[in-house]
């Protein structure tokens, strides 16, 4: 019945598009850009602990992950906040020496809500035993709302080129037929762990290591017209 159903969407969207080829089209592209200053920071660190026993290893790495958990619980995190992404036991095994070596890394994310809190959670991470900053990402609470202006933003720059197509044709523009978004909600990282890496040594006597700067919440859409006669 499913399947049946999806192969009718199919044909009235196919229709739709059989009608559609047959009259004249405006096809336009339209951009909508808005400006918001970032006041979260996403973190992803990670425990790692290596050792010749693999039941030390784990022990020892659950219990700095318990003691950096209890850290962030402590600092008014909340448990919806944080996240473990993924936790392995690995074998490395040493050639040279001929015995094993193995690793217990566990990595977490956390949404930290206030931006100026950067600073002192690294630090105290650090103390708890985190050893490893993976990603820092700047994010926005009111991302969305902008992301729906940005949206509005990028309907008018569509409709506005198709308008002056239509006045350049002398043609009339019609309705709108189709709106696609072809927009991304990828935000490229801010830091990585190299970064963090080159920056640890002076973080101790550095009184703000983030810079905030702006976001910028870009939308794009492709929208089809009508021309008129």
């Amino acid at each position: 019945m499913k399947s049946k159903i999806v192969w009718v969407l199919l044909l009235i969207s196919s229709f739709g598009w059989s009608q559609i080829e047959s009259k004249p089209i405006i096809y336009v592209t339209g951009l909508g850009k808005v400006r918001v200053v970032p006041d979260q920071v996403e973190l992803t660190f990670a425990v790692e602990t290596s050792g010749s026993k693999a039941n030390e290893v784990q022990k020892s790495n659950m219990q700095k992950v318990d003691a950096v958990l209890k850290y962030l619980t402590s600092q008014g995190i909340s448990s919806n906040d944080i996240q473990t992404e993924r936790v392995y036991l690995n074998d490395q095994f040493l050639f040279e020496r001929k015995k094993s070596n193995y690793v217990a890394r566990q990595q977490i994310t956390v949404l930290l809500k206030k931006i100026d809190s950067y600073d002192k959670i690294v630090e105290g991470l650090t103390e708890k035993g985190v050893n490893a900053i993976d990603n820092v990402q700047l994010k926005s609470s009111v991302a969305e709302q902008k992301k729906s202006e940005a949206r509005k933003l990028a309907v008018e720059s569509a409709k506005k080129k198709a308008a002056e197509l239509a006045a350049a044709s002398e043609v009339k523009l019609g309705k709108v037929f189709n709106i696609t978004d072809m927009s991304s909600d990828y935000v490229p990282t801010q830091f990585t762990k190299q970064i963090y890496a080159m920056a640890e040594n002076s973080m101790a006597d550095a009184t703000q290591s983030l810079a905030a700067g702006e976001m910028e919440i870009i939308v794009n859409i492709q929208a089809t017209y009508l021309i008129e006669y």
